[in-house]
């Protein structure tokens, strides 16, 4: 779904990863089908945002700790409106032309589910 509006991606991962994928194992508590949702929400909502840009860019980075994993998607698109702030994670509020406003309602949702949060 993703795949073919993926080239503007970099993925950031830790440095502990740099050559060996097996190197550390990660483990999130967390339904796979779920944790994908969230990314296919989370990046899909970055490269809509990016697709008017000069340079487009996405960054997925992943700060591990101890017992946690905070999962960044960073773009360069023209930012959020001040005034949408408030209400991002409301279920049916979108700032797109063409959205359905339930994407980071969802993606909020699993965060929380399984004891994470969003920032």
């Amino acid at each position: 779904m993703l795949r073919s509006r993926m080239k503007n991606v970099v993925l950031d991962l830790p440095p502990e990863w740099s050559a060996d994928a097996d190197a550390l194992p990660l483990y999130v508590r967390c339904e796979d089908l779920r944790l994908e949702q969230v990314f296919i929400n989370l990046i899909g909502n970055a490269l809509d945002t990016i697709a008017s840009c000069d340079r487009p860019r996405v960054i997925v980075e992943l700060d591990m700790r101890a017992k946690t994993v905070d999962i960044i998607v960073r773009d360069n698109g023209p930012g959020i409106p001040a005034d949408a702030l408030p209400r991002l994670f409301e279920p049916f509020f979108t700032t797109k032309e063409m959205g359905h406003g339930l994407g980071l309602a969802i993606s909020s949702a699993i965060a929380r589910d399984y004891g994470g949060a969003q920032l």
